[in-house]
């Protein structure tokens, strides 16, 4: 074999001279550039146990139902740990409160409120609730001295706030089963306290209903002092427009109250049978003469002018019946009012009224027709005007007359009435 030879080309001889030259300025530019710094390295800083009386920042949640609560407590207690309580923003409910002050005041200022007004955070049992107490029996809730409500919170452990408005209810705190039996006591506690105060209550019952309690020689009213326990009284300064008033015991009064209404009631309905069965016995029945062919007049359209009739004059008519052309009206009812019926029907038929029109007669004397009637009728046209009637006499010793509607023959003649009444009145004050 022949020995390995290298290539001599002159390029190959210009291309080491490039790298050797190339070699040499990188060189050159690495002595000429500065050294990079070296890096600090950062020690840890020591760290800092807080101490009891390093100044803190604590966060205290508080439900929306229970912040009232807290804010009337938190105040006095801020001042008494020696703390400082921050609102978070009106509208921010969700928030904590935040406390600021020494460490262990925070913490124990912290666990107070908990306690006493943050209900479901450390003690899940505990509520609030109010017992139906009315403002103005608070004085019988707290006791003489607050002496009830020492031992409300000593028999049950409960916590019991009074507000200071007398507005706002009473609010019972602690365990569920503590509350709910601490409220009964305290609601029967002033119950029984209204019970035995004496009180004067009125009883609703007309003047002439005053004999039926009293009874004859006051022997009801014996008897019903007797039996509850209170006095019958016809006047009183607590209630002057009442006729009768009962004093005595809350619980008694009421009951006696009672036992009165129930004996007038009975009294009224014995009345009213008896009342009814002397009607019966009174009534009469009056038929209706009118000719064949105005009977129609009579009944009026629809029957409304008899039905007018029997409510004014509380009767009961009869009508004839259509297939007999000689069927008379029979009116059945006390015998003045049965006439007075029988009158305005027969009346009615009589004359030539409207369709729609009714004619009532005015119960008045003769010698007050002036006063409907008026110098030349005066009075007349302006009831006429008014109430759009109109004032007749059939006869000339019969009674004034009102024409018209039935609302409006209502309206005139009770406007007539008030005035007669009013006159009879002033004439009866003068002698």
């Amino acid at each position: 074999m022949s020995p390995r030879t290298s290539p001599s080309s002159p390029d190959m001889e210009d291309d080491v001279a490039f790298a050797a030259q190339m070699c040499k300025v990188k060189a050159i530019v690495k002595k000429a550039r500065p050294a990079p710094p070296k890096r600090r390295t950062e020690r840890p800083l020591p760290s800092v146990q807080p101490t009891a009386d390093s100044v803190v920042s604590l966060p205290l949640y508080v439900t929306e139902q229970d912040r009232r609560r807290f804010l009337q407590q938190a105040r006095k207690a801020a001042d008494k740990y020696g703390v400082k309580v921050v609102r978070p923003h009106a509208g921010n409910l969700v928030a904590p409160f935040l406390v600021q002050g020494k460490r262990e005041a925070a913490r124990a200022f912290i666990e107070r409120m908990e306690e006493d007004c943050v209900r479901g955070q450390t003690r899940s049992s505990d509520e609030t609730a109010s017992p139906d107490i009315a403002p103005e029996h608070y004085g019988q809730a707290i006791g003489k001295g607050g002496a009830r409500l020492k031992y409300i919170t000593e028999k049950y452990g409960v916590r019991v706030s009074v507000p200071k408005d007398r507005e706002s209810p009473i609010a019972v705190s602690g365990q569920s089963e503590s509350v709910r039996g601490a409220i009964r006591e305290m609601e029967e506690l002033v119950r029984q306290d209204l019970l035995k105060r004496r009180v004067a209550l009125p009883v609703k019952v007309l003047p002439e209903d005053i004999g039926v309690v009293i009874g004859k020689g006051g022997c009801h009213a014996a008897q019903i002092q007797e039996e509850f326990g209170v006095r019958l009284r016809t006047q009183s300064h607590e209630h002057p427009q009442s006729p009768l008033v009962v004093e005595g015991p809350l619980d008694a009064a009421e009951r006696a109250v009672a036992s009165i209404q129930l004996r007038v009631a009975e009294r009224r309905r014995l009345n009213e049978a008896y009342a009814e069965e002397r009607r019966r016995r009174e009534e009469r029945t009056i038929p209706v003469r009118v000719e064949p062919g105005r009977v129609g007049m009579a009944i009026g359209k629809g029957a409304f002018r008899v039905r007018h009739v029997a409510q004014r004059h509380r009767v009961r008519i009869q009508l004839p019946e259509r297939n007999k052309p000689d069927g008379q009206i029979l009116v059945t009812g006390l015998k003045d009012d049965a006439r007075a019926a029988v009158a305005e029907l027969e009346l009615m038929a009589k004359l030539k009224l409207r369709p729609e029109h009714v004619l009532v007669p005015l119960r008045i004397q003769s010698e007050e027709h002036v006063l409907v009637l008026g110098p030349e009728g005066c009075r007349a046209a302006w009831l006429g005007r008014e109430f759009g009637v109109r004032v007749v006499r059939p006869s000339a010793d019969g009674p004034l007359m009102l024409e018209g509607g039935v609302e409006a023959v209502a309206r005139a003649e009770a406007h007539v009435e008030g005035v007669i009444a009013q006159r009879r009145l002033t004439t009866a004050r003068r002698f």
